[in-house]
Parts: C-alpha cells; structure tokens; sequence
C-alpha cells in the first residue's frame, strides 16, 4: 500500500498594522467615539490621557467596504 501526501500552501497578504507614537513616544492606544457625529468611529490618542495626557489625537482612516472584515 502506497500513501501520498499533499501539501498546499495559502499566501494571504494582510495589511501592516500601523503603530502610531503619541507625544510621550510610546504607542498609542485605540478609542473608539461615543459622539453622534462620529458614531463607533476609532481613533488614537495618547495612553496617558487620564493622568498625563500630551493631546495627542487622530482618526483612523476608515476602512474601505471590501476589507472591512479584516482592517484593524
């Protein structure tokens, strides 16, 4: 009796995930807006907004209708 084997491999390309540097220069964390205007929209701001905050702040580009199931 003979066995044979196959293998396949399956090449997916998934985007970088960005690290973005607050002014402390460590990474920012992710938020996510509360507001109505801006309703689950996410953005990055500095980690040490609580006791230290440097005001750091940016929205996250949103993600296009075809990656949406795999952008972070």
């Amino acid at each position: 009796m003979s066995s044979s084997s196959q293998s396949s491999s399956l090449n997916v390309s998934w985007p970088e995930q960005e690290y973005v540097v607050c002014n402390h220069g460590v990474h920012a964390e992710i938020g996510t807006s509360r507001t109505d205007t801006n309703p689950r929209r996410q953005f990055y701001r500095c980690r040490f907004w609580k006791n230290d905050d440097c005001k750091f702040f940016r929205w996250i580009k949103p993600c296009s209708p075809l990656s949406q199931y795999i952008c972070f």
